[in-house]
Parts: structure tokens; sequence; C-alpha cells
């Protein structure tokens, strides 16, 4: 039986028979947020063969194109970082 990484907590069961409904709808919720996070860029993928031959975009071009929701993503995580003081500042508090 696999234990619990956490101290004190070796009950010899396994993880997902020591989590309670509400833990399960969390576990849930973040799977489902990670599959549509991950879907987009899948996606784009899709619309970018559709584009270029369309279009004609060379080899290239679509290489920026599948490359330009990356970097603004990026971009946008380092400018905006969220933190635990951030509803404070948001709410003129800090």
């Amino acid at each position: 039986m696999l234990r619990s990484p956490l101290p004190g907590r070796s009950t010899g069961q396994r993880w997902y028979r020591e989590i309670n409904p509400q833990q399960w709808r969390v576990l849930a919720a973040a799977q489902l947020g990670w599959v549509l996070d991950a879907m987009d860029m899948l996606l784009y993928s899709f619309a970018l063969t559709a584009v270029r031959a369309e279009f004609h975009v060379s080899g290239a071009m679509a290489g920026v194109l599948a490359a330009a929701p990356l970097v603004t993503s990026a971009r946008c995580s380092a400018r905006c970082p969220i933190s635990t003081a951030a509803p404070a500042r948001w709410r003129g508090q800090s």
C-alpha cells in the first residue's frame, strides 16, 4: 500500500480513498481547467493548417503564427504576475 506523503498521515490507504467529495470537485475543476488550457493550442494548430493553405503562408510565417499565442501568453504572465498581495492592490489597500 502507498503511504501518505504528509508527516503523521500514514494511514495505509491510497490517496484517493482519503479525500472527501469537496476535494474531488476541486481536483475535477483543476483537471478541466488544464484540459481547456491545453486544448486552445491544439485548436491553433488545426486552424493554422487551413490558414496556411487558404492564404498561401510559408512555413516560416506559419511558425511565427504558431508561436504568437505562446509568446503573448508568456509576456502577459511576466507583466501581470498574480500574487497573494494582488487583491489588496486592486482594492487600493497596498
